[in-house]
């Protein structure tokens, strides 16, 4: 972004224009090389000194508002088609008194599609530790992508924190960062679920795509979530309407707590006012990197979080269904009211990984219900002991699936399998329901998101199955494919009640579509408890 003085006619105009309008600023988001989203109104804010006219001019474009009394001011670009050639965004502020000014040039902008991206640390994993993802960087030239990589100055990791750290976890200071173009290793530290997420986009529609990331490793909904937003809830608002420190607070979500009283360590060994702020600190991630871009323009959202809402802070023992599901919808909503609309929410239901994640997917499944969000199932692509598995690029291509689909109309299967019985996807169709009992002994189980038809990723006999009686004892389970539906049995139920696939911290499953993406885990009786298994 350059800056640069409007000429004035005396130079005592010229020095009033630097005392006066010195605070022509503008946030982090409208910078060089930036992607304006196409196709819908376009708001451009920011401040200066009070009751000074401010002039927005973007190719044939030009806008005008006042400076309120606080020195705020906003003017809205009309809806853009896509343009790949790079424009000058031009912002000037001019005192009517006098008539000097100041502008900024924000330069190389185009008009795309623009995507925000959070989360914790799977989605911000960077491109460089991914599978493929330095061959992919090195390779790298494309001008239509754009990546805005916000990028924590204290990342929360294990030890007690220096005051110099601590000075950096504030609202103001805590991300920095700006935009880049996709040029030959500019893309190694951005995320590398976001980065082949816009690659796919960028292939198939041919149109400028920005990428904003903010995510950081081992955060919590509740702290991607507003004041106002976690008050809404009630099994929320414990978390915030609480005289406990945060770290003390067992409302809030038990990992972060742990690593927040070892970041914070010595400062609460005295305990002076005012405490520090923390990443894990409920809103704090709200109010530092989602908050400043409100009422930007973009797209819709990519989600890749819940390890840390998941269970406790050891790993063994998971949260309750109904306070992961409250999370997770009141993030949704929190920020669409931000916005005032209902934009695409795209998230990544967790992979495969020795812990007991097994709720926590079937809350992702459930949570399709919540209009306009998609699921990308990575059940097979996770690591039983890493909870960092390397192979991002089908996870971030599936969640482009979804958007291609759902967001752009394109015809292409776009969901692993699912089943009916969920409640999610399509209608059922009139063929069966899953878990009816097919014939003596067997259950049968239709899917939707099939393409042409199930088949298994090795091709081998479906695997993953279990089946139980009225008993709730499962026993591992034949499977049979039927074109669009699976026929399941075991010698040892006779008299078949319920069904379940996957449903295992790390399980050994294969069933996918004629796209070769892979289905959801699921079960079909959701009262059996969580420990039963032969």
């Amino acid at each position: 972004m350059k800056y640069r003085f409007i000429a004035c006619a005396v130079v005592a105009c010229w020095i009033t224009a630097i005392t006066d309008l010195s605070a022509l600023e503008m946030p982090w988001v409208f910078a060089d090389h930036m992607v304006l989203q196409r196709d819908m109104a376009v708001p451009v804010w920011g401040t200066t000194s009070p009751g000074e006219t401010v002039t927005i001019s973007f190719g044939n474009q030009q806008e005008q508002a006042i400076a309120n009394a606080k020195g705020n001011w906003r003017v809205t670009l009309p809806p853009m088609s896509a343009d790949g050639e790079g424009r000058t965004l031009l912002v000037k502020s001019t005192n009517p008194k006098n008539g000097t000014g100041r502008k900024l040039e924000i330069e190389d902008v185009l008009v795309g599609e623009v995507w925000l991206c959070a989360g914790q640390s799977n989605m911000w994993y960077p491109l460089k530790s991914c599978t493929g993802g330095k061959e992919a960087a090195a390779t790298a030239g494309n001008p239509s992508i754009r990546l805005l990589n916000r990028q924590a100055n204290a990342y929360p990791s294990s030890g007690a924190w220096k005051p110099a750290t601590l000075a950096k976890c504030t609202v103001e200071k805590f991300y920095s960062g700006t935009w880049v173009t996709d040029a030959p290793g500019s893309a190694l530290p951005f995320s590398g679920v976001a980065y082949w997420f816009g690659k796919r986009l960028q292939a198939d529609l041919k149109v400028p795509i920005g990428l904003i990331n903010v995510a950081v490793g081992g955060t919590t909904t509740e702290a991607y979530t507003s004041r106002a937003g976690l008050l809404s809830h009630p099994l929320l608002r414990p978390i915030i309407d609480s005289s406990a420190l945060w770290v003390d607070n067992e409302h809030v979500s038990a990992w972060p707590r742990k690593r927040g009283r070892d970041n914070l360590s010595d400062w609460l060994k005295h305990k002076t006012p005012p405490m520090p702020r923390h990443p894990f600190e409920p809103t704090f991630l709200f109010e530092s990197g989602i908050q400043p871009l409100v009422p930007m323009a973009f797209r819709g959202v990519i989600w890749y979080q819940g390890e840390s809402n998941a269970t406790d802070a050891d790993n063994v023992v998971p949260v309750s269904k109904a306070k992961v599901r409250a999370g997770i919808e009141t993030t949704i909503k929190d920020w669409r009211t931000h916005w005032g609309r209902e934009f695409p929410f795209l998230y990544v239901q967790l992979p495969g990984m020795g812990r007991p994640w097994e709720l926590f997917r079937e809350v992702q499944l459930e949570c399709l219900e919540i209009p306009n969000t998609g699921m990308a199932i990575s059940i097979d692509v996770g690591d039983p002991r890493d909870v960092h598995p390397r192979n991002k690029r089908p996870v971030g291509e599936r969640l482009a699936l979804w958007a291609l689909a759902t967001t752009y109309g394109k015809e292409v299967v776009y969901s692993g399998p699912l089943v009916q019985e969920s409640g999610v996807g399509s209608p059922a169709s009139a063929k069966a329901t899953a878990g009816r009992q097919e014939s003596e002994g067997s259950l049968l189980l239709s899917f939707d998101h099939t393409g042409t038809g199930l088949a298994t990723s090795d091709r081998k006999a479906p695997r993953g199955f279990e089946i139980a009686g009225k008993d709730g004892r499962y026993h591992p389970a034949q499977a049979i494919i039927d074109g669009h539906d699976v026929i399941v049995s075991s010698p040892q139920v006779p008299e078949p009640f319920a069904v379940r696939y996957a449903w295992a911290p790390y399980p050994d499953c294969n069933l996918v579509n004629s796209a070769g993406l892979p289905a959801s885990p699921f079960r079909t009786d959701k009262s059996e408890p969580l420990s039963v298994r032969d």
